[in-house]
């Protein structure tokens, strides 16, 4: 008999019946966070018994890295259009993010300590929310490069995903205040691009 892959359910639960229960650990998570999440929770917001649970997954740890992975995050965008210039494309991926991460948003607070503690959990919510995004960020970066809007090699370069990744992600811890479009394109034209040595206004833009 085969052994199931890591974190597949191992009894006869439907896909659709594993995807509700998926969604209440992601729904747990975002409004409570990882310490608290409890079997008890998910099978009260599942509509399902604890015993089911336990006879799919092994614990929390495994039944959160499997919602993570399996569980959809916000629907499918296409990478940010190229819109000629970095500051236009940083400030689409602004605008996207916000618009489609709001509940990853959640979940990242919900898990950021637990991360701290459980290494396979950071990967999958790695996986998640921040893999994707940075590679439309490598995408718009490479087209500036061959555009010649950043000439050499700024050593800001290297680090352009983690210095979008807290504002985006942590906003509302740092200030208080929920991220929004208008509070990244700021820290893009105060911070990311004079960094890069790319002006802060696009050509005919005064905003």
């Amino acid at each position: 008999m085969s052994t199931p892959p890591p974190h597949a359910p191992r009894g006869r639960l439907t896909a659709e019946r594993t995807a509700e229960i998926y969604a209440a650990v992601i729904a747990e998570l975002a409004e409570s966070g990882y310490e608290r999440l409890s079997f008890d929770n998910v099978a009260e917001s599942a509509r399902c018994s604890k015993a089911t649970l336990y006879r799919q997954w092994d614990g929390k740890l495994d039944l959160v890295v499997s919602a993570l992975e399996c569980e959809k995050g916000p629907a499918e965008h296409p990478d940010a259009p190229d819109t000629g210039s970095l500051r236009g494309d940083l400030r689409g991926w602004a605008d996207a993010f916000v618009a489609d991460h709001s509940p990853d948003i959640a979940l990242v607070l919900g898990l950021a300590r637990a991360c701290r503690e459980q290494p396979e959990l950071a990967q999958a919510l790695h996986r998640r929310v921040v893999s994707d995004e940075a590679g439309r960020l490598g995408a718009a970066l490479r087209r500036a490069v061959d555009r010649g809007e950043v000439r050499g090699a700024p050593p800001a370069v290297a680090h352009v995903v983690s210095a979008m990744a807290g504002p985006a992600l942590l906003h509302d811890i740092l200030t208080g205040e929920a991220v929004t479009a208008a509070s990244l394109h700021q820290f893009i034209d105060a911070v990311v691009l004079p960094a890069l040595g790319v002006p802060a206004t696009d050509q005919g833009d005064t905003a």
